[in-house]
Order: C-alpha cells, then structure tokens, then sequence
C-alpha cells in the first residue's frame, strides 16, 4: 500500500533521567536510536557516553546455557508485572544454577559408569561359550593369558605357524575378525609377543570379569547397568519437575535480562557534556503520541521532532504497510533491497506480478494444490516465510490451470468441465498446438509490465521532486514514448501493415525527439533545476558518452522485453516434462503406470515450483525492478522488535 511516516526526535535532558527516557523509548516499541552527530554540528563539546562491560551479558549468557543443556526452548513471556532488584536477579540465577548443576553433574557420572559398563558389555559378548571360570585360568602360573581379536586373513596363518608355546582358543569369528585367548608359554613371552605382534593382534582388557564366568559376568553387568539407567531416570524426572516449577519465572527472568541488555546498550546512542545528554531515534508517526504523552511527565527533559520528509538527507528507515495476502512477499523484496523514504513501495506490483506470472510458467489445477499445501505446511510447522509466497502462487497455478485444462499433466481432464459450463467441446488452449501464440502472448504481457513498471517509476521521481529525470530519463516519459513508439513501429511495419509507422511526422514525434531528449538528457535535467553548470566541459566527449549510453539504452529495452519469452516458454516446458512422464508410464503395466506417474509428479512438482519461482525472481528483479526501483533504503528496526 504504502510507506508509513517516520519522525526524528531528538531529547535532551539531566543524566539523571536518562535511565527513565531509555526506558520509555524502548518499552515503547516505536523506537529506533541513530548517532545523535549526524544531525548535530554545533555539539562539539559532547562526548560520547562510555559505557561500562554490558552487566547483563554474562547473565544472559549463563540463562541460554542452561536452557540449551536442558533442551528447553526459549520463548517470549509477558514481563509487565515481573519486577526484580539486581540482588534478587543475582541471587535467583547463582541458586537456579547451583541446584541444575548439581543435577546434571550427577547424571553426567552416570552416564560415563553406565557407558563404561555397555563396554565392557560388548566385549565380553565377544567371548561367550568359554566355560571356564577366569580367575581358573589366572590363576595358572607358567601360562600367560590374553583377550583379543585377530582378521580371519591372520587367524588362518595361525595354522600355518607351529609353535608349542602359543596357543589360541576361538570364541566367536565373522567374516572379517575372530575373538578369542591366546595361551602363552611365559618362558618364551618375548618370542610369542613378536609373533602376535606379526599377526596385528589386538588386545581387549577384560575390566570387570576377575571371577566367574563370561556369563556370570555379564549378568552382573546388565544389573548394573539397568540399575545406573533406573538412577538417571530419577534424575531426569527431578529436573524435569524442576523446570516445572522454574520455567516460568526463568522465562520471565530471560526476557527480562534480555530488554535490560539492549536498552543498556541504547546508551551508546546518547551523547553527554556535563549533567546533560542529547538522544535522538526514529519513531512511527502511527503511535507517536504514545511515547510523547510518556516523555512528557519527565519534567528534566525537552524534545522535539521532525518529519521524515524534511530530513530525506539523513536516509530516514523505512516501515512498510501492506495487505495481509501482499506482506509475505516483503521478504523477497529485501533480498533485492528496501524502498527509500519517498520512494515508490513496489511490493503490490511486485506481488500480483510474481503471482501471475508463476502462475501462468507452472499452469497446473493438481499441482498447483500442491504448492499451495506444500507451502501451508512449510508456514504452520517451520515458520517458512518462503510457505506463505508459496500458497498464491499455487492458487495462480491452479486458475491457469483451469484455463490450459490441465491436471497433474492430464490435458483432457476437464473437457467434460468445458462442456458444461462454458458448451465448449474441449479446452480453450492447446499448448503444444499454440506454441506461436503462447511465445508472442508471453512477449506482450512483458511489454505491459515493463511500460507499467516505467509509469510507477515517473510517478516515484515526481514524488522524490526529480522531475528532471521523470520527463528526460530513458525510463522516464520520454523512455515511455520511445519504446510504446519502437513498438507500434515494429508492429506496424511487420505484421499489420498500416503504414502510420512511415509517416515522417509520427517518426519526428514519437522516436526522434524522445531519441534527441534521452540523448540531451543530463543538459536539460540540470536546466529544469537551474543549475548554472549545464554546459558540458567537452561537447565532442558528451555527445560520443551519450550516444554509447544511448545504444546501451536500446539493447536495454530489446533485452527486458525479450527475457519474458521464459514465461511462454515454461508454459511448453511444463507441458513437455508431463508428456515425457506419461510416455515413460505407458512402457509399464497398471501398476507401474500408477507409481510412474505419481512419482513423475512429485518429480515435476519439486522441479518446476524451483525453477518458476527463480525464473520469476530474475525477472522481478533484473527486467522490472531496474526500471523503477533503486532499493537504497533502510528498514526501520525500532528496539522492542529486536528482542523478537
């Protein structure tokens, strides 16, 4: 719709009090500070306020730590009635901390016992069927006994190897190790340890099992190891009615720390001389009177404020207002670049054209309800802003979709439809059959947009007082005429034939003298703002300047309208990559045919809403936007929103 007015303020008050204005500035929501030097040069003796280590940093810091370890979200609460003194603060956070640490300290030693125990576990799994009991085979003197494993490749080899003094028992092989004890002869240890190191044996440690049984140990294991997983189950179930209780308050707590951290850090804004400061900030025309009806009971303070229009110089940010259905695509528009103050607000146009046009590149009644669900789903579990531009474009594809007569690719789908509303024997286009057509539409659709993108760029330049370029410029009025004027003669001379083209008064007209004004343009915009310096240094150097910037002008104009061929051309790209999908389908059996193509689909679905949505982009902003929109502004972040 529009861009809401912006106000400078500008306070000056008692140190004292500025605690109290950084407050009602911030809680205000419609405040955004700006360095106080860009609007003052007289202020010399101020200094800026040198502000100490941030004091809620580190609690912040400690909150977000805690929340993470305990897997808790972070969300906003209200805070209007939570008032705590900084002591109370400090004390809140030192026992939350004490008692949440003790708990997970606790939890973290079991949980290094039990993932120790599920080791040992595994290991002795490896040696099952060894119906000794250890401290048997340990307690044997001249033999010397070790846990391990080998690759099959080397325990094979141990066949080839004769040797009294080694000797191995299999417990357990695969295809790749096998587990078992070797046997060592403790006289001939240095001999049997080379040969064991020549088979890359690996040695497993045996921890836990002394006594017993590899079975008997592993029974033990398993209770210990039921009862450690019992203990962190009390311990998950204490933290978890711990933050039942504290949740709340430290919710509250967080969000509280967090609005104190920024409007702490608002100070850095402010300048000081003395006992007095001078703040100065941005605020909505919209609730303005908010903050002023506030500022007002402060009696050490004074202000005063200017509109957005009178300070154009100082690039004032930029808030946007626009209708629900046309806000999401705001979000594109800032990939691009955000409106100066008295700039035109492109997202409406930019909106219904990237509707349109997806629509028409992706004509499809089914797929296009997908898109739409695609998106509603991606907005209502992720937040997507990308979900809810997705949900018109898929209504679009879903409307051209009715007019081709297509339905997840079935052209035929909606002939009975025809028949009965509209008494037509069949669809109104045949794509493949109007190809020309389709290609030649696509074209004229982009001469309308790129006039009409050239109309709201005059009507910017007269609102930003530029009249100069709005009448002059090539995409001002004489840009206007000149390019309708190419087009009409093109016309004219290859396809209708009037010959009004040949006429030497309508080529004087509407080509020369607009082709002459583009060519003086730079002259006669500084002669409607009677500037003194019109003259050209150097004609010869101007004139050449001109007329290369001219023909960049021209190749300009064939470029952007050329480039919207893409649309007619993505108009038979869909309809080919569904004939291909059917043709793929009709080599199977019913069941076969079925998969393909719903898999065709989805394929078809996932691809194109990729495509079309950049192809349209590219066309918003390199054909369109360079002919209206500069996007050289800033947007207006009052405080309260940062915290959101």
């Amino acid at each position: 719709m529009s861009i809401c007015k912006i106000k400078l303020i500008s306070i000056i008050g008692l140190m004292s009090d500025l605690d109290e204005v950084l407050k009602i500035c911030g809680d205000s929501g419609i405040f955004q500070p700006d360095d106080v030097f860009k609007f003052y040069s007289n202020i010399n003796k101020f200094k800026r306020i040198t502000t100490e280590e941030n004091p809620y940093t580190k609690h912040l810091k400690t909150l977000v730590n805690i929340f993470k370890t305990s897997d808790e979200s972070l969300e906003r609460v209200n805070i209007e009635d939570f008032h705590l003194s900084k002591k109370k603060i400090d004390e809140y956070i030192k026992n939350f901390c004490f008692k949440l640490d003790r708990l997970f300290n606790k939890k973290k030693k079991i949980e290094e016992k039990l993932s120790t125990s599920i080791k040992e576990l595994n290991k002795l799994a490896n040696f099952f069927g060894l119906n000794v009991r250890i401290e048997e085979i340990l307690s044997c003197k001249s033999i010397k006994i070790r846990f391990g494993k080998i690759s099959l490749e080397n325990y094979n080899k141990l066949n080839i190897i004769s040797e009294d003094d080694l000797f191995f028992y299999t417990c357990k092989k695969n295809n790749v190790d096998c587990w078992g004890i070797f046997f060592e002869n403790m006289d001939e240890f240095e001999k049997t340890d080379k040969i064991l190191s020549n088979l890359n044996f690996e040695e497993i440690k045996i921890c836990y099992a002394n006594k017993g049984t590899i079975e008997e140990n592993t029974a033990k294991l398993e209770i210990i190891c039921k009862n450690l997983q019992e203990e962190i189950k009390k311990i998950n179930y204490k933290i978890k009615e711990f933050w039942r209780y504290q949740r709340s308050t430290c919710l509250k707590l967080y969000c509280k720390l967090e609005k104190l951290s920024i409007y702490y850090e608002m100070r850095k804004y402010a300048v000081h001389y003395r006992d007095n400061f001078i703040m100065t900030g941005w605020v909505s025309v919209e609730k303005h009177d908010e903050i002023f009806e506030k500022l007002d009971n402060v009696t050490s303070i004074d202000y005063s404020s200017e509109t957005g229009d009178q300070l154009l110089k100082y690039s004032p940010p930029i808030k946007l207002k626009n209708f629900r259905i046309f806000k999401p695509f705001e979000f594109l528009i800032e990939m691009y670049g955000f409106p100066s103050y008295n700039e035109i607000d492109p997202t409406i146009f930019f909106a219904l054209t990237y509707i349109i046009m997806f629509g028409v590149m992706f004509a499809d009644l089914g797929q296009g309800l997908l898109v739409s669900a695609a998106g509603y789903l991606m907005w209502k579990m992720k937040k997507m802003k990308l979900g809810k531009i997705l949900i018109p474009c898929g209504i679009s594809s879903c409307i051209f979709g009715l007019i081709f007569g297509s339905v997840f690719g079935y052209e035929r789908a909606l002939d009975s439809f025809y028949k009965k509303v509209f008494n037509l024997e069949e669809k109104p286009i045949e794509i493949m059959a109007s190809s020309n057509v389709i290609i030649y539409t696509a074209i004229s659709l982009g001469i309308f947009l790129l006039i009409v993108a050239m109309i709201l760029n005059v009507i910017s330049l007269f609102e930003q007082n530029k009249k100069g370029e709005a009448i002059f410029s090539s995409n001002g009025i004489c840009g206007i005429v000149l390019y309708i004027a190419a087009i009409f003669y093109f016309l004219d001379k290859f396809i209708f034939k009037f010959m009004v083209a040949n006429n030497i008064l309508y080529a004087t007209i509407f080509i020369v003298v607009p082709v002459l004004l583009i060519l003086l343009s730079e002259i006669f915009i500084k002669l409607l703002n009677k500037e003194s310096n019109w003259r050209p240094t150097n004609w010869g150097d101007y004139i050449t300047q001109s007329i290369f910037e001219f023909l960049e002008i021209v190749l300009s104009y064939v470029t952007n309208t050329m480039s919207f061929m893409r649309v007619g051309a993505f108009v038979l790209v869909h309809s080919g990559l569904m004939m291909a999908v059917f043709i793929i389908a009709e080599s199977y059996g019913p069941v076969g045919y079925l998969i393909t193509i719903i898999i065709g689909n989805i394929f078809v679905v996932v691809l194109e809403t990729l495509l079309t949505g950049m192809q349209v982009l590219r066309l918003e902003f390199y054909e369109l936007f360079s002919k209206y929109f500069k996007g050289s502004g800033r947007v207006f972040k009052p405080v309260e929103s940062n915290l959101n």
